[in-house]
């Protein structure tokens, strides 16, 4: 709608005012856990692939 009202360039500028409103939220951020097991915790659930294990068993099982 941006592009169809505003133009091409307009997306652009609006893409990057958002991106930047995006990186200052993040970087406020308090991501530091406050215990170092549940930043060990947090480390070992990112490389669980059990969920990605399950989703290949049901798309060979169920194969609509």
């Amino acid at each position: 709608m941006v592009a169809a009202l505003l133009g091409r360039d307009a997306v652009f500028v609006l893409q990057r005012a958002l991106l930047s409103v995006s990186a200052m939220l993040i970087r406020e951020m308090s991501l530091r856990s406050r215990t170092p097991i549940a930043r060990r915790c947090a480390f070992v659930n990112a490389l669980d692939f059990s969920p990605i294990a399950e989703g290949i068993r049901y798309v060979r099982k169920d194969r609509r």
